[in-house]
Formats: structure tokens, sequence, C-alpha cells
């Protein structure tokens, strides 16, 4: 299992996750949902190592089809992007935690916890056309052409 181009904006993970295996098959569901296929089991602060309590998300699915299911042979790779809200939006506009670990579990359709992943995930900076001035002065908008 692979995670990769891991992101957080404060409140939501992001990356591609590549699941395969050495050794034996490897049976999934091809649509990787993300609360099926992947769930988050801790999430802690990166400086104090304190848990944060953190969003639980299920998504109600279609039911799984035959073409859905996937067996993954030794040396084969499958993927996709993901997408894992960790916080809530802040009613107070405050961003999330600027630094979090994520203990994550994959599970397959024929496996529990085929995996447990923990990834060390630093929020974005905000592009620097949107952040505020360092002196906390107004900045004028550019001019558009």
């Amino acid at each position: 299992m692979e995670f990769q181009h891991a992101g957080f904006d404060g409140q939501t993970l992001s990356g591609r996750l590549l699941l395969g295996t050495s050794s034996g098959s490897l049976c999934l569901d091809r649509r990787l949902i993300e609360s099926h296929t992947l769930t988050v089991e801790r999430v802690l602060d990166c400086a104090s190592g304190q848990p944060l309590p953190f969003l639980v998300v299920d998504v109600r699915t279609p039911p799984r089809r035959e073409e859905d299911i996937l067996l993954l042979e030794p040396g084969q790779w499958y993927g996709r992007d993901v997408v894992v809200p960790l916080f809530p939006q802040s009613a107070t506009g405050q961003p999330g935690p600027d630094c979090v670990d994520v203990e994550l579990s994959v599970h397959a359709l024929d496996a529990a916890n085929i995996a447990k992943p923990r990834l060390r995930v630093t929020r974005v900076p905000a592009p620097e056309s949107e952040a505020p001035p360092a002196d906390g002065t107004a900045r004028e908008p550019s001019p558009t052409p």
C-alpha cells in the first residue's frame, strides 16, 4: 500500500491511494470508496502527540455489482485519488491544525486491516495572493487587465 501526494488543507486529507500485493491475491471494490476501503483510526497533533477529535464519515453507495470487483495478483497495483474529511469547516473561519499524524486502516473485500499506514501531513499555506500582509495592513487588489 502506498499513499502518494498527500495533501492537507486544515480540514481534509487528500492524495492517491495505491494498493498492491506481493504474495497471494487481493480482492477489492474497484470504486475504492473512502469510508469502506480507507478508514481513519486516529488523528494526532504533530507537536503534542495528543489525539484530536475528527469526523467519522460514512457514505451511502449503490450496491456493489460484479464489475466492481477486482482481483489483484502479485505485482499488480490499483489506485485512485481520495479525499478524506478530517475536521468540520470552522464556524469562526479559523483554519484547522497546521500538522497532523493520521492513522489509517485499509480494507479489502476479503480481508480487514490489510495495511495500517500512519501519515504526517502539514497544512499547505494559502497562496501569497490570498495571504494577509505580515504587518496586518489592508492590501489593494491587483488591477485586472
